[in-house]
């Protein structure tokens, strides 16, 4: 073989080892993912979020005006010879709230298609994965609806344990809050940082279908009304209406000079407006159940 042979397949076996090399790099590149993790529950106030064991981000869970607070996490994955779930970490969740902390796992809305993820990696850019924790419950939680009569005040924040919503200035309106009963500082209410009382430990004896009770008994209640002045009276009536329309009875229980006050179960068909005079009631029942909460001069309460 002449030189000149030798030397062109001498190049030629060059170019076809770089070409394999460079091939082989690529395929190894590490790949990049960016995870918007969706919080399950308000009543944590930090979620720390794991790849592999170790933790990768850490945010606040406290809801500011939307239902589900999101987490963001650049993470790098795994480099392998193929594409598809072995590139991407495994993902874990710890949650944290006012009474400790608890594992979550953590599940993928975006399917992991082979084909994409190898077409980030060739534009050097990180694909995208939307998921959300899945909770174990090794911490228990309750629930309660929060009144709020925030009238002729400036915005306050709410907290309840590590839930926290921020209540707009001069308004009126309902929360749905979760907290952890299993200790004080999970049980706790607040206006901005001032301490106001409490929300109940556990509502363990909820009724049994078919089982009697008065409306407004305290025994179930799950219901809170916090006045922002300290000052107001307040009223929750139990308004029957009877056919044909008309308006048949109405009991009431009133409050007075508290900035927290526990109110019976039933929903609040009407907070802070007037009741109607007459409802029209089904053909099939007898008699409809509405609840009014009301304020009003503090005169009569003495």
């Amino acid at each position: 073989m002449s030189w000149k042979k030798a030397a062109g397949l001498a190049l030629f076996v060059v170019i076809l080892l770089g070409a394999g090399l460079l091939a082989w790099r690529y395929r190894m590149k590490q790949p990049e993912f960016v995870v918007e993790l969706s919080v399950p529950s308000s009543a944590f106030t930090h979620v720390v979020l794991l790849a592999d064991g170790r933790p990768v981000a850490e945010g606040s869970t406290a809801f500011r005006g939307v239902d589900r607070p999101t987490l963001s996490a650049h993470i790098a994955g795994h480099p392998r010879r193929s594409y598809g779930r072995e590139m991407f970490p495994e993902l874990s969740a710890r949650l944290e709230g006012p009474c400790g902390s608890e594992t979550a796992e953590v599940r993928l809305q975006t399917r992991l298609d082979p084909s994409e993820m190898q077409r980030a990696l060739a534009r050097g850019v990180a694909m995208t994965v939307q998921a959300y924790t899945q909770r174990r419950g090794e911490l228990a939680d309750e629930s309660a609806d929060v009144w709020v009569d925030n009238r002729e005040h400036a915005e306050v924040k709410l907290v309840v344990g590590g839930h926290e919503e921020h209540v707009a200035a001069n308004s009126k309106g309902v929360y749905h809050i979760s907290y952890q009963p299993a200790c004080a500082a999970g049980r706790e209410v607040r206006l901005d940082d001032q301490l106001i009382g409490e929300v109940r430990e556990s509502v363990t004896d909820i009724p049994l279908d078919g089982t009697e009770y008065h409306p407004l008994d305290m025994k179930y209640s799950r219901n809170y009304l916090v006045d922002t002045s300290g000052k107001r009276c307040y009223t929750y009536s139990l308004l029957c209406y009877v056919r044909p329309g008309g308006f048949g009875c109405s009991e009431a229980r009133s409050y007075r000079g508290k900035l927290l006050h526990r109110i019976p179960g039933e929903k609040v068909h009407y907070f802070l407006e007037p009741s109607p005079e007459r409802l029209e009631v089904p053909g099939h029942v007898t008699m409809e159940w509405r609840y009014r909460l009301s304020s009003g001069s503090c005169g009569w309460y003495e």
